[in-house]
């Protein structure tokens, strides 16, 4: 919002431009000492005066062509000109007392998963809000870019911004970059310094395990915590995994983990040529289907009947249906992965036993290692070898 009207005196200067028309060059309110006046609406110095009635006010002067000049719109520049030290100043309409914000950026860092942070420290004008925050970047020397990173801020305020350079794309690890940060408001736009850096590897702190659980919990226990560094932003597979930010020492092979996802590394290429890549990743919580904190993936089956086989020779399907005492419930689990049968609700349980096993009072399977490698029923049989 523009300043209210209950900042400025109600006697002006008045100045004949060089156009001949007449020029009212406010004069505000004096409400502070002169330095605060002057940091607060990016001032060079005061034109003090006193009106008929009185009222001491001031006019806000810059130097032509200073700083303070340049955080001013050139549309209210009035028609005064004073010379102070052998310099001229220029005088503003308004007083001086609408300006642009001002930002400017913090060291640059890049975080796996995350891409290149710029920290945009703003501070927006007395009376003029900013209208939103930009960033301007180019890559290798390219053309520049920029994009909205903030919306409308408060006028009177400061504060800072975590803005991502990758959500503009095209940035990699080591690519050269000049980012700039911009701040928009009605009296137009500040743009800070250009900052310069080489995007550094992408960075981590994870945890080494035999597991993806495992790992979680060391990392949890902050046992064996490191910091790794990946060729890519991204969680991607494929993506090479060191432990040095150079990018020539592998990491080993093995799992990791943070509180958030879990990476699986396994080494790739010839023995002269090795690299540490992600060959599996996943969040926190869905471990792999190998992963002993996996829940059971299975379903209970119950067979009619069990017969153990281990006599030499072997036994015919004619002794097997001919006893009764066969006849008993057995109770077991089959993973539903591999329809392997295990004693117990879990895909790691041991097998059940080498055995036959009725589906009916007549028909049976054969079961060796957990596996059905053979079926029959009493009326066709067929032979059981040992098993």
């Amino acid at each position: 919002m523009p300043a209210p009207s209950s900042a400025y005196l109600n006697k002006n200067i008045n100045t004949i431009s060089a156009s001949g028309q007449q020029v009212a060059n406010n004069r505000a309110i004096i409400t502070d000492e002169k330095e605060v006046l002057k940091y607060r609406f990016w001032l060079d110095e005061l034109l003090l005066t006193k009106d008929a009635d009185g009222n001491d006010g001031f006019t806000g002067l810059v130097v032509e062509g200073s700083f303070a000049h340049s955080m001013h719109s050139t549309a209210r520049i009035g028609s005064l000109r004073t010379n102070i030290n052998s310099a001229t100043h220029l005088n503003f309409t308004d007083a001086g007392l609408h300006t642009k914000g001002t930002c400017s950026i913090g060291v640059p860092y890049s975080e796996f998963g995350e891409g290149v942070k710029v920290l945009i420290n703003w501070r927006t004008a007395f009376y003029v809000p900013g209208d939103g925050l930009k960033l301007r970047y180019r890559i290798n020397g390219g053309n520049w870019n920029e994009y909205f990173v903030s919306g409308v801020l408060p006028q009177n305020e400061t504060g800072s911004l975590l803005a991502g350079l990758n959500d503009a794309g095209g940035i990699q690890p080591s690519s050269l970059v000049d980012v700039q940060a911009l701040h928009v408001n009605a009296e137009g736009t500040y743009t800070s310094n250009t900052t310069s850096f080489v995007v550094p590897q992408p960075s981590t702190i994870m945890a080494y395990g035999s597991y993806a659980s495992n790992a979680y919990s060391n990392y949890i226990s902050n046992n064996g915590r490191m910091l790794l560094y990946f060729s890519t932003f991204d969680l991607e597979i494929g993506s090479e995994v060191y432990t040095n930010q150079f990018g020539n020492i592998n990491a080993a092979a093995g799992f990791y983990s943070n509180d958030s996802f879990w990476i699986k590394v396994e080494m790739v290429g010839d023995a002269w040529n090795q690299k540490a890549v992600i060959t599996s990743a996943g969040s926190v919580g869905t471990w792999g289907s190998d992963d002993p904190a996996t829940p059971a993936q299975t379903y209970p089956v119950t067979f009619m009947g069990i017969a153990i086989l281990g006599m030499s020779g072997g036994r015919t399907w004619q002794q097997v249906c001919s006893n009764p005492a066969y006849l008993q419930e057995y109770n077991c689990h089959v993973v539903a992965s591999n329809q392997r049968y295990v004693t117990a609700a879990s895909q790691s349980a041991e097998p059940i036993a080498n055995a036959i096993y009725y589906t009916s009072e007549t028909e049976f399977v054969v079961i060796q290692n957990g596996y059905i490698t053979n079926y029959g029923n009493c009326n066709d049989g067929i032979i059981i070898e040992d098993l």
